[in-house]
């Protein structure tokens, strides 16, 4: 909501229609005129490739199963010099907070009982390689916090 209001046109998905009707909500209530909503995945066909300016995948990447096809996918929905810019959790370089181990020692029994998703966490490095090997140029790089690192990532299409 807060970026719709400085671009001419901005377009926010979700796999999750409950999220894309708040979102749609929030968006009329605001009178952003600009900010268009829809249940869709990265890899939806409606998507326009090589349309976008700009993708932003926050929260994302340590979700999807095959990070290299989604990040070829964001490849080719940006216009050459587009922008893919992401932060996601990755695995730590050092002895992990208790919460992150919690979280993990927790997790194989979440997924197990479908209350979890299959979640992927890379080395910071490994991100990187990956975001570079599919055609990108890293512009910004930081883990914000940095432990466990939260990879934020600013990548221009080459």
């Amino acid at each position: 909501m807060e970026l719709a209001g400085h671009v001419a046109r901005y377009h926010a998905t979700d796999i999750s229609p409950g999220m894309i009707q708040i979102a749609k909500e929030r968006a009329d209530a605001a009178g952003l005129l600009e900010l268009e909503c829809s249940v869709a995945n990265l890899f939806d066909p409606s998507l326009d490739k090589g349309g976008y300016d700009a993708v932003l995948a926050f929260n994302l990447l340590h979700l999807i199963d095959n990070i290299p096809a989604a990040l070829q996918r964001a490849h080719a929905l940006l216009r050459p010099g587009g922008l893919f810019i992401s932060k996601t959790i990755c695995a730590p370089e050092r002895r992990p907070p208790l919460t992150f181990a919690a979280m993990r020692a927790v997790l194989p029994l979440m997924q197990w009982i479908g209350y979890a998703p299959p979640v992927t966490f890379l080395r910071v490095a490994v991100l990187d390689e990956m975001v570079r090997a599919e055609g990108f140029d890293l512009i910004e790089t930081g883990n914000h916090p940095a432990n466990p690192p939260r990879r934020y990532i600013v990548a221009r299409k080459v």
